[in-house]
């Protein structure tokens, strides 16, 4: 068993990771925005982030990264959807949306190479 390349599944975790990461720059403007600037950037950010994923998804190695781009999207819908309503600082927010980005960016880097690892060691066991 060999480990695919996961040079796809890495540009989506970056790019949908900026693209986060400009929602809420733009989100957290002074002085606030109106609730329709809210709506139509999260519309705007869902629409690219939607057709971005539909362009990824047959190039993507890992159903993980899949889950991630889907998860990506319900996320940054909320967030907009939502964030008239809270009034965290950016640095609140940012740490609160990367937390997603961060778990996955550790298994993509550091725990999906060991579990390859790990099966090729099992499967060279058994023969």
């Amino acid at each position: 068993m060999t480990m695919k390349s996961t040079k796809w599944d890495t540009l989506a975790l970056v790019t949908i990771t900026l693209t986060g990461f400009s929602c809420h720059w733009f989100w957290n403007r002074q002085p606030p925005p109106t609730v329709t600037f809210y709506y139509v950037t999260t519309a705007l950010a869902i629409a690219v982030l939607g057709v971005w994923s539909a362009w990824l998804w047959p190039r993507l190695n890992l159903w993980l990264t899949k889950f991630f781009c889907i998860a990506a999207i319900v996320d940054i819908l909320g967030e907009g959807l939502l964030q008239p309503f809270h009034g965290h600082t950016l640095i609140a927010k940012l740490i609160c949306q990367m937390t997603l980005f961060a778990v996955y960016a550790v298994y993509l880097g550091a725990l999906r190479p060991l579990d390859v690892w790990l099966m090729r060691r099992s499967v060279s066991r058994t023969r």
